[in-house]
């Protein structure tokens, strides 16, 4: 009698450690499994202003086993995880700097002698000699 329920109740149990493990093989918590054939993934460096935030590629650039980063989160190239954008790494090719490493604060306009305004833009200043245009780029100040 026993042997017989652990004929059933083994597979079963098998099965539904397979099916939960096939649903949940993303290893980032910030990331989840799409099954709609997208190859968007929203990145940290191609976070501009400039473009749709939304950044598309081939399939499994970054993440593995068709996994992308969930809504509001972005794919670090760095540390290769999906974080919030603020915890995102600045573009020091779009000439800009971390509000955490620049000590200016608010009061950048008065210390970098400009003639506009710092807007804080993704948790980045633009760095010194340049200004953020309406489109979001740090433009150098003319």
């Amino acid at each position: 009698m026993i042997t017989e329920h652990l004929t059933i109740v083994v597979p079963i149990f098998s099965l539904i450690c397979i099916i939960g493990f096939v649903q949940n093989q993303c290893l980032d918590p910030n990331s989840e499994q799409r099954n709609d054939n997208s190859n968007c993934v929203a990145t940290c460096q191609r976070k501009n202003l400039l473009e749709n935030p939304k950044f598309c590629f081939e399939k499994n650039l970054t993440l593995k086993l068709d996994c992308y980063c969930k809504t509001n989160y972005y794919y670090d190239e760095s540390t290769k995880k999906c974080v919030e954008f603020m915890k995102c790494p600045c573009n020091i090719g779009n000439n800009e700097v971390s509000r955490f490493a620049n000590k200016c604060g608010t009061d950048c306009t008065t210390m970098y002698n400009r003639n506009c305004t710092p807007v804080l833009t993704w948790g980045c200043w633009c760095s010194r000699e340049y200004c953020r245009n309406e489109q979001g780029a740090c433009i150098p100040i003319e």
